[in-house]
């Protein structure tokens, strides 16, 4: 009789475990079916809804259009959404528990790294993306948990291509006509008035 009540017990403890120990390593498709009006029911009720809220999270950052960077505090990934997989061409479920210097950009794993200026006390960078000529603002931010200890980081990239190359143009342009009035003021007419070539984001500006 006692090995009948400890079996009773100790299968849905295990089950449950088992459970815990999934949903901590990201599986979505746990079923917590053990049900009863007792504690381990209550427990079984509680992982169901972690579940639940745990997914609920996972999908809001998946539907922002933006990347999102989520690293515990050695900056291995604890979670980036899709956005973040396309941008970088990384699968996250490969990459989860690995540095996110794997993002590979050239200032990963250097003192340019975003978290290490965010230690700084840098609040934004701009940072390029290393095959193309585009532009990310980053923002990094702490991660603290409910006793107000610092367990991780994440980070939101904002792309600000046509803004980063409108502005190097307009830069480029202010500083060509500041030479071009020395020019005339000093009778000299041997200036190109002509703009400079931009690019395909700078089209509207050139006109």
């Amino acid at each position: 009789l006692g090995r009948l009540i400890a079996g009773g017990i100790s299968r849905p403890v295990a089950a449950l475990e088992d459970a815990a120990r999934r949903i901590a390593g990201r599986d979505r498709s746990v079923v917590v079916g053990y049900r009863s009006g007792n504690e381990l029911g209550r427990l079984a009720d509680s992982l169901r809804a972690l579940v639940d809220q745990l997914y609920m999270y996972e999908t809001s950052f998946d539907a922002y259009p933006l990347p999102i960077s989520i690293t515990d505090r050695h900056k291995n990934w604890i979670f980036f959404n899709h956005a973040a997989e396309k941008a970088t061409g990384l699968s996250r479920n490969e990459m989860i528990g690995k540095p996110c210097s794997n993002w590979g950009n050239d200032i990963c794993g250097t003192k340019d790294c975003i978290i290490e200026r965010l230690k700084q006390g840098q609040l934004s960078a701009v940072l390029k993306d290393k095959d193309s000529d585009r532009f990310h603002l980053v923002q990094p931010a702490y991660i603290y948990n409910p006793q107000g200890e610092h367990i991780g980081f994440i980070e939101i990239f904002s792309d600000v291509t046509r803004q980063y190359h409108v502005t190097d143009f307009m830069n480029d342009e202010v500083g060509r006509l500041a030479v071009n009035l020395q020019y005339l003021s000093e009778g000299n007419l041997d200036f190109t008035p002509m703009t400079g070539a931009g690019n395909e984001h700078t089209v509207e500006e050139r006109k």
